[in-house]
């Protein structure tokens, strides 16, 4: 039997001799069996003494290319040209790599990293960055909202419940006009699928404190009791303060996959006919104007809509010959469908009636156009303007390049 250093010195010669540490998986086998036979020991322990051998190389390390001067150089680009796509960056450099050198004051050395460096690496040193920075999408998750997207299911519109009153689709309508800028007023619409009955409520701003105080305003007010609530994902509405509110009163709570427009088609086509129609496309950010808003849509336009607006339901879809043939009912109001349904008590129905017997729609819309003529007057006056075309869509300004004072900033 060979004795320790005999062992050794076998397996130090073997690993010479094959150049080990070069060969592929199958040829290492090949070789560790050779010495499991020759030094009679298992082989985990020759895996073990050739790793004790010194022979063993360890993993090697490249030395860092760009350091913290151009990866700070990066962050300030980036923030620069709008937080574009590294593959765009990296050409607006190249493009502009005297101007950034000049205006940075930036040495040759970081100037020719910068020319150097590849979209991937740009993607590497400014992934810390861009964890911070909300650039990308203009209504984004937040983190500790994942856990409620996983409790709140996901319903198309065809799954959700359109042959009793009570399931609603949930939806909000800014009037942020050219800006996004600021605090601004949010219009919380709210439709029914059964009836197409319709509530609204304004706040300024988009906190989840406002938008849930009108959501119970507006929840109280249905002349029937709600069952369901189907909102986007948008996390105004999305919350775990609703959510609790939804699980204590028993009302389903349930979302629209992201990005999916069609499954709140509902309320959605309601936000031009019942908000942008009537308010138009302007910027309201004060108190009076949200305040006007609201009398507005709790009282005389919201009894327009749901007793004077027919609404026509789809009955049956049948493609002839690559032509689809549409059979529609007859049109009937949101008050009209509820004084219909079985699911309606009989008090409510009460109130629907007395109301529909009494409303002067002549009346009614002589008071809207005079909250709106209002409406228009406060807006004139905050802007000192007379030209204010409310349903015209307003545009965001573009953003020029370099806009302003220059300025010097060293990453030296």
């Amino acid at each position: 039997m060979l004795s320790m250093k005999s062992r050794n010195e076998v397996i130090e010669e073997t690993i010479i001799k094959t150049n080990y540490h070069k060969l592929n998986k199958t040829e290492k086998g090949k070789v560790l069996d050779l010495l499991v036979d020759a030094v009679s020991l298992d082989r985990k322990s020759v895996v073990k003494k050739i790793k004790l051998s010194g022979q063993e190389k360890g993993p090697k390390y490249r030395a860092k290319k760009y350091g913290v001067l151009v990866k700070k150089a990066l962050e300030h680009l980036w923030e620069l040209f709008d937080y574009q796509n590294s593959s765009s960056l990296k050409e607006n450099v190249l493009a502009n790599i005297l101007t950034i050198q000049k205006e940075l004051n930036l040495d040759n050395d970081i100037t020719n990293k910068l020319k150097e460096i590849s979209p991937k690496t740009i993607d590497n040193l400014l992934k810390d960055v861009r964890k911070n920075k909300r650039h990308r999408f203009k209504y984004q998750y937040i983190k500790n909202e994942k856990n409620l997207q996983n409790q709140v299911p996901i319903k198309s519109f065809d799954e959700l419940n359109r042959d009793k009153p009570g399931y609603l689709q949930i939806d909000t309508v800014e009037h942020g006009g050219a800006s996004a800028s600021g605090h601004y007023g949010y219009t919380l619409s709210i439709t029914d699928c059964f009836s197409q009955w319709h509530e609204n409520y304004c706040v300024l701003g988009r906190g989840q404190d406002g938008i849930f105080k009108g959501l119970k305003i507006c929840l109280n007010e249905l002349p029937f009791l709600a069952l369901g609530a189907h909102p986007d994902n948008g996390t105004e509405i999305l919350n775990w303060q609703i959510f609790r509110y939804m699980k204590a009163h028993n009302i389903e709570y349930t979302r629209s996959k992201p990005n999916k427009k069609n499954h709140n088609c509902l309320v959605e086509q309601k936000n031009f006919t019942n908000v942008r129609k009537v308010i138009g496309y302007q910027r309201y950010d004060t108190d009076s104007e949200i305040n006007l808003i609201n009398e507005l849509y709790r009282n005389e336009l919201r009894l327009w809509q749901n007793f004077f607006v027919p609404h026509t339901k789809l009955i049956s879809k049948i493609r002839i010959d690559g032509h689809v043939k549409r059979q529609y009912a007859k049109p009937k109001t949101a008050a009209q469908y509820l004084l219909e349904s079985e699911f309606v008590n009989s008090k409510s129905k009460e109130q629907l009636q007395y109301l529909a017997d009494n409303l002067n729609p002549f009346e009614l819309k002589k008071i809207i156009n005079k909250k709106i003529d209002d409406l228009i007057k406060i807006y004139r006056k905050k802007n000192n303007s007379e030209m204010v075309d409310m349903m015209k869509k307003l545009r965001p300004t573009s953003v020029s390049f370099l806009r302003g004072k220059k300025t010097t900033i060293s990453v030296s």
